[in-house]
């Protein structure tokens, strides 16, 4: 990876593996299912554009977003669909909150991916904290819907209000349910020059 050492790109792949095992964990102790990661992308620089959102055109997705502060700044994303998010609901939600159309079910549903995200978010922070011995504060998720063809436009905005120096982008599929959501990091300067700080290869 170009302007990081080999030791400090090891470090870095091995802390991606990790929080993105822990996410895989958590996701399948709240759903009941069986997940795996795949396509997984990481590197300096902006996040780059999603070919396959494109292909989803008008079809509704959400994006979930929890802003993160402290020494660090950035923003973790989880992006899924209309399909997925109720096929997940179906699966994991009582039927009386499923069946029956409220705007409290709705509420329901809504918040139950919010709480996905919110997990998977705080183990990821704990494992940069962990590894920079840094402080970093997560804020409360955020969900809006987006149509397909329009999510690669926002994540183009989110990488300039971001600055974002370093990005992830991986899919957590699901082995029993047909889900692939997306989980994203954006990571401003100061993780690169911390990361640079803390792990210097040795003479």
């Amino acid at each position: 990876m170009d302007n990081l050492s080999n030791l400090q790109f090891e470090i870095i792949n091995e802390l991606v593996d990790e929080a993105l095992a822990q996410s895989v964990a958590s996701m399948k102790d709240m759903l009941n299912i069986r997940m795996r990661k795949e396509y997984v992308n990481f590197g300096l620089g902006p996040l780059k554009r999603i070919q396959e959102l494109d292909t989803l055109g008008r079809f509704k997705v959400h994006v979930i977003k929890v802003n993160f502060n402290g020494e660090l700044k950035g923003a973790f994303y989880f992006v899924i669909n209309a399909y997925e998010v109720g096929t997940i609901n179906r699966a994991c939600l009582p039927e009386s909150v499923t069946s029956v159309l409220s705007a409290a079910n709705k509420e329901m549903k809504i918040d139950f991916i919010l709480e996905i995200e919110n997990i998977i978010a705080a183990l990821s922070i704990t494992q940069i904290s962990d590894l920079l011995g840094v402080q970093i504060l997560g804020e409360v998720p955020k969900a809006q819907v987006l149509r397909g063809e329009e999510v690669n436009d926002y994540f183009r905005e989110e990488n300039l209000n971001n600055k974002t120096a370093f990005h992830l982008r991986a899919v957590l599929a699901g082995s029993d349910l047909d889900i692939s959501p997306y989980f994203i990091w954006m990571m401003d300067q100061d993780f690169v020059d911390k990361l640079k700080e803390n792990i210097v290869e040795p003479n």
